[in-house]
């Protein structure tokens, strides 16, 4: 099953990890890994097993698209 995970970390926030993956072909699942406290800054995004991908910042208040929490797509207004 294909699959894509996802690590965050931020300055003296919270760490999660999060795995994406497909069930058939057109379900897409998400599944968290684990949550803790860190201190290190990086994000981290994996494909398969092989290619890393790793960018350092300095504070990082989001990871992903409009459609996380309190943030609306584009083109979409608040209610």
């Amino acid at each position: 099953m294909p699959g894509c995970s996802v690590y965050s970390s931020y300055v003296n926030g919270l760490c999660c990890e999060l795995e994406l993956y497909f069930d058939g072909l057109k379900s897409l699942k998400v599944r968290l890994i684990r949550a803790s406290f860190g201190i290190t800054r990086l994000i981290g995004v994996s494909f398969g097993n092989t290619r890393l991908i790793r960018a350092f910042f300095g504070i990082t208040r989001l990871i992903g698209k409009g459609t996380t929490r309190g943030r609306p797509t584009r083109g979409k207004k608040d209610a």
